[in-house]
């Protein structure tokens, strides 16, 4: 038995006993300190494991987080704690990774097995990839590289609070080792809950309350989270996230599951699609100004510097950047149309002018690259640009070196490479905003 198998049995005692203790507490009256405090002291980890390290345990139920008031330190949020990025590991650690299968307290798995085996192709069909095949063998290598809060989803402002869309998603990926360091794999998928704003608050508090815990860090670019990042995928922190991620969500609370794939070993082209729960089961989603359920993106083979980008299943919201993912396109055409596609890409880049339900799939991860090229091949700036979005929170993140089509991932990793767009980050900021609000306020 290893050292560290020692230590994940040990580390389940220490937790139920934990649980116990704090449940007690809880139930006597001593508020302060919740369960989460108590595994914090201890230093107690859950299972590294999927089924088999999740079914074992349950640590408390839905209304649990209701009754601790754990006392955060601050209700303005950092874009980094509404958007939590995690750290590729040491090839070694993959397997301690918060997996895909994992169960929650009461709402099933993380990813429905159901779900999951419709996507109808390999989520990366290239030798060594652990996603090369469909169904559950890949379904059992999904690993988390990512969560987001959001307190109202679609929304550009124009909605009421009592209609917002509270929701948690989580962004999994197949990882697989390259000799001591581990990459991510080329297509990812997003698994969206939706709960009560009472519970996501809880949630928002809590996540807080643990960060002040585990030491606190300084905001910077949105990227890795910072605690993650010193810890690792097996700290406390981590550990942390999994037991609160384990009571808030899991199948039963899934409304849409979205993905994209890449389909060619050799040449870049990939698909996206998606499927919402539905009372008869997973039904595929018609994608925004589209009039299909899957669009196709082609990369080509572009020299240096430009784009080969093209597709047979454009969207129609009005917003077309088409022009500026093909540098053949683009040399062929005047200076205003490229200026009408630019600022296209801003407007798709934009949370308060695009939702994901207004615009298509394959636009929302394309507008970046769309953008740059504009920006270092055609002299485009969007300094000034009426259409560009702003922000007095930091939008600061690290994009590709140059403009690309290869890394699609909004939130994820393609190879040692995490791929976070524009998109993202100006979503994390409104997100971060409204959550500080909505903190405030209850706590008035």
């Amino acid at each position: 038995m290893t050292e560290r198998h020692r230590a994940s049995q040990s580390g389940r005692a220490l937790l139920r006993r934990a649980w116990s203790l704090g449940a007690s507490r809880v139930r006597n009256g001593w508020h302060g300190m919740g369960v989460l405090a108590l595994l914090g002291l201890l230093g107690c980890p859950s299972s590294p494991g999927g089924d088999s390290g999740n079914d074992d345990m349950q640590l408390g139920g839905p209304d649990m987080a209701a009754s601790v008031d754990m006392g955060p330190s601050r209700s303005e949020l950092y874009n980094t704690d509404v958007t939590i990025v995690y750290p590729l590991p040491p090839a070694n650690d993959i397997g301690l990774m918060v997996w895909g299968n994992t169960l929650s307290n009461s709402y099933g798995r993380f990813v429905p097995q159901t779900a999951f085996a419709q996507i109808p192709m390999p989520l990366d069909p290239r030798p060594g990839s652990k996603t090369r095949t469909t169904g559950i063998s890949a379904w059992n290598e999904l690993r988390l590289v990512g969560i987001r809060l959001d307190p109202c989803f679609g929304s550009r402002g124009e909605v009421p609070d009592a209609q917002c869309k509270n929701q948690v998603r989580l962004v999994f990926q197949g990882i697989h080792g390259v000799n001591t360091t581990s990459v991510g794999e080329d297509g990812a998928i997003h698994m969206l809950y939706e709960l009560p704003r009472t519970e996501l608050l809880t949630l928002t508090r809590e996540i807080i309350s643990l960060t002040d815990r585990e030491g606190g860090y300084t905001p910077g670019p949105l990227g890795v989270h910072p605690i993650l990042q010193r810890q690792g995928v097996w700290g406390s922190f981590a550990q942390g996230l999994k037991v609160l991620l384990r009571q808030y969500v899991g199948e039963d609370r899934a409304v849409r599951m979205t993905f994209f794939a890449r389909v060619d070993a050799l040449q870049s082209a990939w698909r996206f699609g998606g499927f919402d729960h539905k009372p008869a089961g997973w039904e595929r989603i018609q994608i925004p100004t589209t009039m299909t359920t899957e669009q196709e993106l082609l990369g080509g083979f572009p020299n240096a510097g430009e784009l080969a980008g093209s597709t047979t299943t454009p969207g129609t919201s009005g917003d077309d950047v088409r022009l500026l993912i093909n540098s053949t396109s683009a040399n062929l055409a005047n200076d205003a149309a490229r200026r009408t596609a630019f600022g296209a890409a801003l407007r798709i880049e934009h949370p308060a002018k695009h939702t994901p339900d207004t615009v298509d799939c394959l636009s929302c991860h394309v507008a970046m690259a769309a953008r740059s090229l504009g920006e270092t091949q055609y002299g485009l700036s969007a300094v000034g640009h009426p259409d560009r979005y702003t922000s007095t929170r930091d939008l600061r993140y690290t994009p590709p070196a140059e403009p690309s089509l290869e890394n699609l991932h909004a939130l994820s990793y393609l190879g040692t490479e995490l791929g976070i767009n524009q998109r993202t980050v100006n979503e994390t900021a409104e997100i971060a905003a409204a959550l500080s609000n909505l903190l405030t306020k209850k706590a008035q």
